[in-house]
């Protein structure tokens, strides 16, 4: 089955913001969450303050391996600079 996700907003710069807004959270119908990838900085998880150590690449896992049980609750499983994804 081939299906598409198309997420689209319009932005507006105030002169304050220096990147374009992030979507930082979205639910997938079931039957996607198994193997998911991409071209993005990889394999593993980075974020803006580190993602120089992560190269650019195709990259493919599994949903459920994208998140890390920290003790602290916090952000888990980010990729940065991803141009294109598959579920």
């Amino acid at each position: 089955m081939v299906a598409a996700i198309i997420v689209e907003y319009t932005f507006y710069p105030d002169g304050a913001m220096s990147e374009i807004p992030n979507v930082e959270h979205f639910s997938l119908f079931s039957g996607f969450e198994k193997e998911c990838g991409g071209f993005g900085r990889g394999p593993n998880e980075n974020y803006v303050g580190r993602n120089q150590g992560s190269r650019m690449g195709i990259y493919s896992t599994y949903a459920d391996s994208m998140t890390v049980p920290y003790m602290e609750i916090g952000e888990t499983g980010q990729r940065t600079d991803v141009k294109w994804t598959t579920f």
